[in-house]
């Protein structure tokens, strides 16, 4: 019970404009747009790089943006990264 009651926390915390995303997608969003490399992505999530590179490409697709850099920068301005 406590875990749905997280999930549904977790939903309603992301900025509308990331709402195509899968939950492993904002995750892997959320690293990025702390400064983590593919490979500590990968690391922290128990992923393979390729993954990673997956999800990124994922990530650009469904945002229409068309790097990295303009990810980290969408996610603090939509409000999905706090600072501190």
């Amino acid at each position: 019970m406590r875990m749905i009651q997280e999930v549904r926390e977790a939903k309603r915390k992301v900025p509308p404009a990331f709402a195509e995303l899968t939950p492993r997608e904002l995750e892997v969003l959320q690293l990025l747009a702390d400064g983590q490399t593919n490979a500590s992505i990968a690391a922290q999530l128990v992923l393979s790089e390729k993954t990673v590179r997956g999800y990124i490409s994922n990530i650009l697709s469904k945002l229409h943006l068309e790097d990295r850099t303009q990810v980290a920068v969408f996610a603090w301005q939509q409000g999905l990264m706090e600072r501190g």
